[in-house]
């Protein structure tokens, strides 16, 4: 994620955040909360108990087919937001919402049926920790400061998908090549994990008062 203040976020995805602070898409008519983007990141936090539900029964099959659905969600909602200039605040916070609820479900459910190792999960959430912990201490010291998700870290979400749904139909038995491409994936999202991690840590240190005010 990036930082920016004084309302200039550098290093933006502009996916969610084409809307003006007035909640204004593009400037233009306000964007109604009640749009189709909004819908689908709904959906796909609506999903994370069914996939839940059978990941804890093993039914990997089902599993795997409603994560896909999911991650078609996440590229769709994004898409539309951008292209039909749906993006609001509302959806600033249901996209990575949706995302985290999906992954962090998964990968726990999965870490403990033995399918994804235990560092891995260990390694995304204390790099969500550390994005969570350090956007509040920025909200309490920085005045006018935005958190923006960045192209690293949607990366980073686009691999964890991948890979989750590799393994997914790898367990399900359908391609066993699936076994291999998530060998392939886990060094890469260990990768982005880390450097998105590094990249919001450095942004975030720019912009401590103390830093600010020398500046």
């Amino acid at each position: 994620m990036a930082v920016g203040a004084r309302g200039r976020p550098a290093d933006v995805d502009h996916r969610r955040v084409s809307a003006a602070p007035d909640g204004r898409a593009g400037g233009g008519r306000p964007a109604s909360d009640l749009n189709l983007a909004n819908l689908l990141s709904a959906l796909r936090i609506v999903l994370v108990v069914p996939i839940l539900l059978l990941l804890l029964g093993r039914a990997y099959g089902w599993a795997a087919a409603l994560f896909a659905l999911a991650a078609l969600t996440d590229a769709l909602d994004g898409l539309l937001a951008r292209r039909l200039g749906l993006a609001t605040r509302l959806g600033a916070v249901l996209d990575p919402l949706a995302d985290k609820l999906l992954m962090t479900g998964a990968l726990l459910t999965l870490t403990w049926q033995e399918l994804v190792p235990v560092w891995l999960v260990a390694l995304v959430l204390a790099r969500d920790v550390l994005v969570a912990v350090g956007a509040l201490a920025l909200q309490m010291g920085v005045s006018g400061f935005a958190v923006m998700p960045s192209l690293l870290g949607k990366a980073a979400t686009a691999v964890q998908l991948s890979y989750v749904g590799a393994v997914l139909v790898d367990a399900a038995e359908f391609l066993p090549i699936m076994n291999l491409l998530a060998a392939w994936l886990l060094p890469l999202l260990v990768l982005l994990t880390l450097v998105s991690a590094a990249a919001y840590l450095a942004m975030a240190l720019r912009r401590l008062p103390g830093r600010a005010a020398r500046s």
